[in-house]
């Protein structure tokens, strides 16, 4: 009776999952949301009901390995047969033999030494009899998680999402070049899938209206006309005493001690103490500069007075202040999400969601302006040496180089695809075939490879190419090139020419390459020395193959 619930249970979870995972239409991918979950349920009760169906019959003592007849709800003999499964019209047939089987010998073998419980004599059991629903909780499992999954994917549908250019224009894998027509057919879909998606809503802002400390509009283009600013904050010194300025810039402090507010207000190029003094013209200014808070935008007017006893040297303005007679507050601002300064950690995911905030940091700042100062003496060095600066161009074909090229699909040409340059190697040889015989750029690269401590899919590169010289004319240019750098950026004085060093000599003293000549500690080649004198294995296999010992020499 067992027997005949498990193997029906088995052939009616076997119809049930073939239907659902074949209703789809044929050589199609998309599933409905609720066939597959079904499907997959209907399938791990059909695995559960088979691997019990079988436990049973081995722990009963009758071999599964014998051929039994099932049919309907009842076991009986009958030859073998083999009838097609009929799938419904809409979705074709298919052939899956399902076998009846009956018994080929009255008396079968033992199983783990105990007779069997077969009895060829024995009538066919009615599987309505006392039992027959024990077996139910085998499919109701599959049945509950089918419905529950099918809940929690109707409360959570969403229409259907477009795939991204991202996700359709990866390459995964080997380091391999895809096929030229496979990428032809999936660039056109990219473009079909560009031109059927609709717009994205933005994701709406949100505004917080001014105080009425601020002023806008006509007062503020009023105001601004009037006012101009006098210098960036970091640059003022002591010999700008006794001037009359106007400062602007970012509230980084401020401390209220009554009949005196001091006012750190900063900009790109540093920070200038503001001082406002109650009984300085008619106090408006100080009553104003009571509601003051951090990273607020505001504008100073004011005398450049020496510090006194407070001079400090912590900061290059550390020996002024000014102390104003007039403010104005340009834009208010909530609480930071964190405090703009160097001295404060800050987590990296943080940082780069509030971008704004973070370049704003002393330090940040500090890195743009080294790196415009850099680019312009760069210019300007190699245009003093006959230089031609050319910008080439940014979409073009592929050229095979170190590492993969990134792809931009053409809307204008649909199939068709640019490439971002890796470098410009390939213009640039062009202008020296056009007659520009000395060209630069600061270029931007792009590389689709692993991120690496020295790799990075953007990166901005010193490009040069030159004609009718010698590699001593290279290395001289790049010599004055780089006292210049140093000297102005950094204030060090390098000697030049700069030491020069072989391959074979690096390789021979230091083991590499691109050596560190501060290191001080060449190799020694030790190979007579340890020929004769020393018996480590290590060595002495080494050098019976052909090979030497090198040691570092550290004097006393």
């Amino acid at each position: 009776q067992k027997v005949s619930i498990f193997f029906r249970v088995y052939f009616f979870l076997g119809h049930m999952s073939e239907h659902m995972l074949l209703a789809a239409p044929h050589g199609s991918q998309r599933f409905d949301r609720t066939s597959v979950p079904i499907a997959t349920s209907l399938v791990l009760g059909l695995g559960v009901a088979a691997a019990l169906g079988l436990a049973t019959l081995w722990t009963q003592g009758v071999d599964p390995r014998q051929q039994w007849s099932v049919s309907g709800v009842a076991m009986q003999t009958r030859p073998i047969v083999a009838r097609p499964h009929t799938l419904p019209p809409a979705h074709g047939t298919r052939d899956a033999a399902v076998h009846h089987i009956r018994a080929t010998d009255a008396t079968p073998p033992t199983m783990h030494g105990r007779p069997s419980q077969y009895d060829p004599n024995r009538p066919p059991i009615d599987a309505t009899t006392g039992g027959a629903l024990a077996p139910l909780w085998l499919i109701v499992p599959a049945f509950v998680g089918a419905v529950w999954m099918w809940l929690r994917r109707s409360r959570a549908a969403t229409p259907t999402e477009q795939p991204t250019q991202l996700a359709m224009c990866s390459v995964t894998g080997a380091c391999t070049r895809p096929d030229p027509q496979a990428r032809r057919a999936r660039l056109m879909q990219l473009n079909a899938v560009q031109e059927e998606a609709p717009d994205q809503a933005a994701e709406p802002l949100t505004i917080v209206q001014p105080s009425d400390a601020t002023i806008g509009g006509a007062d503020l283009s009023k105001f601004l006309d009037a006012s101009k600013r006098t210098r960036l904050n970091g640059q003022y010194r002591g010999t700008h005493i006794g001037e009359q300025v106007t400062a602007y810039g970012w509230v980084q402090a401020y401390r209220n001690q009554g009949a005196i507010i001091f006012v750190d207000l900063r900009d790109r190029e540093g920070v200038v103490q503001l001082r406002f003094d109650a009984g300085v013209g008619d106090g408006s200014a100080h009553e104003l500069a009571k509601q003051l808070r951090a990273e607020w935008v505001v504008a100073a007017t004011g005398e450049v007075v020496s510090r006194g006893a407070n001079v400090t040297d912590k900061i290059p303005t550390g020996e002024v202040e000014i102390l104003c007679s007039d403010l104005v507050v340009f834009s208010d601002a909530c609480t930071p999400p964190f405090e703009i300064k160097d001295e404060v950690e800050v987590q990296e995911v943080l940082r780069l969601k509030h971008r704004y905030l973070d370049l704003r940091r002393p330090r940040l700042a500090q890195n743009l302006i080294l790196r415009s100062k850099v680019n312009l003496l760069s210019r300007q060095y190699f245009a003093d040496n006959g230089f031609l600066e050319v910008e080439t161009p940014i979409l073009g074909n592929p050229t095979p180089e170190g590492a993969r090229d990134y792809l931009v699909p053409s809307r204008v040409h649909p199939g068709s695809y640019y490439a971002l340059p890796q470098s410009p190697q390939q213009f640039k040889q062009m202008l020296m075939m056009s007659g520009v015989d000395r060209y630069m750029q600061i270029c931007r690269c792009f590389r689709d490879e692993d991120l690496r401590a020295d790799r990075q899919p953007e990166f901005t590169q010193l490009d040069l190419e030159m004609s009718f010289v010698t590699p001593a004319d290279v290395r001289a240019l790049l010599d004055g090139y780089v006292k210049l750098i140093w000297k102005e950026v950094l204030g060090v004085d390098v000697p030049t020419p700069l030491p020069q060093i072989t391959y074979a000599e690096a390789m021979e003293k230091y083991g590499i390459d691109r050596p560190d000549l501060r290191f001080g500690l060449p190799l020694t080649d030790c190979t007579a020395l340890m020929r004769d004198r020393v018996d480590f294995v290590v060595f002495k296999n080494a050098l019976a193959a052909g090979g030497i010992v090198k040691a570092l020499y550290i004097p006393d």
